[in-house]
């Protein structure tokens, strides 16, 4: 139910769909004779409240006599089971929604978030809004956060559609009124924002977006959560982008604890992102530091790639290259010229990857 649930358009845009599951509860789903509805119905709904059977985002319980709507409907968020909504209905069907009596939505952790009464009619006579802590907030404030979240919804839909000089005005628009603590989604705000930035190339302003917008996806989900792993990676690209190798070694380390705890130092993610901090150092003029990390993998590196793979030969590649900025390039020569014959037996002597070793190599001559 959402038609008057404004204060919760974020979670249209949120991630809460399941996949249909056991625990969603079943109904008989009748019609008589007539075509007209009976007795007990669930409909699973998708986070546009379509009628679906995947990517369930809620479900709704309800009664119908005669196809006419009975005692109370409930809406519940399909990723936890929580009541979403209760209250009577004068008409369920999605284009002409009718509410009467006193009606409740819920945030996903059982917090009251909404209260409206209306009359028999389906006039609204009274609404109220609250916090995720059960506070009621003022009028005024509540208005001004509705706005802030259709602008929210705004942004993130032109997002979507690749319009995001247009999306960004909606989404700072929407960040000057919402914050962590009134807006149940603000890391997918937070995200929206460094989206369309990253988009637009603005890779300081990206920066200091996703400055806010790790720790809140953190705070929201943990930091063993893919979510947060994934989007440590790509904050890392921007940091690299805006020249902030420090920041971005940060984002790599993070990577590289959950790496380490749910895979191993023996594992292929473990030594790409030893080599995405070696990169680090390496964009910092640091050669020596990047020298210590990548000799630190690549035995490891010889172990899961294999001594003729592409993956093992770059990480050759970028020793020597450091060797050789440290003016060592006799120390340089071996790993270059393994390096430069798996590229050559893998790509050809004409690939980018061959006449790059090879110009390194000309220069330690």
């Amino acid at each position: 139910m959402n038609k008057f649930f404004l204060i919760f358009l974020m979670l249209s845009i949120g991630l809460l769909q399941v996949n249909a599951q056991s625990k969603i509860p079943t109904a008989p789903n009748a019609t008589d004779a007539q075509g007209r509805k009976q007795g007990k119905w669930v409909i699973t709904l998708d986070k546009n409240w379509k009628p679906t059977t995947t990517d369930i985002a809620y479900y709704r319980v309800i009664e119908y006599q005669n196809g006419k709507v009975v005692g109370k409907v409930r809406d519940f968020y399909a990723h936890n089971h929580k009541l979403q909504f209760e209250g009577e209905m004068l008409d369920d069907t999605p284009q002409n929604e009718k509410l009467k009596g006193r009606c409740v939505w819920y945030y996903d952790t059982g917090i009251k978030a909404q209260e409206m009464r209306f009359d028999d009619n389906g006039n609204l006579l009274e609404r109220k809004y609250f916090d995720e802590k059960g506070n009621l907030i003022p009028e005024e404030q509540a208005n001004a956060q509705i706005r802030a979240l259709e602008d929210f919804v705004k942004g993130y839909q032109l997002n979507q559609e690749g319009k995001y000089q247009e999306a960004l005005t909606y989404l700072e628009n929407a960040k000057k009124v919402l914050n962590q603590q009134n807006c149940a989604e603000y890391h997918l705000l937070l995200g929206s924002l460094v989206l369309a930035t990253q988009n637009l190339k603005m890779w300081g302003k990206a920066a200091r977006y996703a400055d806010d917008y790790l720790p809140a996806l953190k705070d929201k989900f943990g930091e063993n959560a893919p979510k947060y792993i994934e989007a440590s990676l790509d904050v890392a690209f921007i940091y690299e982008m805006a020249n902030e190798f420090q920041k971005a070694e940060q984002c790599y380390q993070e990577v590289l604890r959950y790496v380490e705890k749910t895979m191993g130092k023996k594992s292929k993610a473990y030594v790409a992102q030893i080599s995405n901090i070696a990169s680090t150092y390496f964009l910092r003029d640091d050669f020596k530091t990047a020298l210590k990390y990548l000799l630190e993998i690549k035995e490891t590196a010889l172990q899961v790639y294999g001594k003729n793979n592409l993956n093992y030969a770059s990480i050759l590649e970028n020793i020597g290259s450091a060797y050789t900025r440290l003016n060592d390039c006799t120390s340089a020569k071996p790993y270059l010229q393994e390096s430069l014959q798996v590229f050559k037996e893998q790509k050809g002597t004409s690939s980018k990857e061959y006449q790059r070793v090879q110009k390194i190599l000309d220069r330690c001559r």
